[in-house]
């Protein structure tokens, strides 16, 4: 079955950081990695096509 929709995993970005916010709370972020880059590789074995970078 074949769907009709695209999941594109994105990476949210402040200073440089991998975060995650609460509601969309900037007093509420969480940093959940320092290096982008290290996150980006995790999904590249994945085979996504596309990656959306969000800062």
């Amino acid at each position: 079955m074949k769907a009709d929709f695209e999941i594109i995993p994105a990476i949210d970005l402040i200073d440089g950081q991998c975060v995650r916010l609460t509601e969309g709370d900037y007093a509420q972020k969480k940093v959940y990695n320092r290096n982008p880059l290290d996150v980006a590789l995790k999904f590249e074995g994945i085979d996504y096509k596309a990656y959306g970078f969000v800062g």
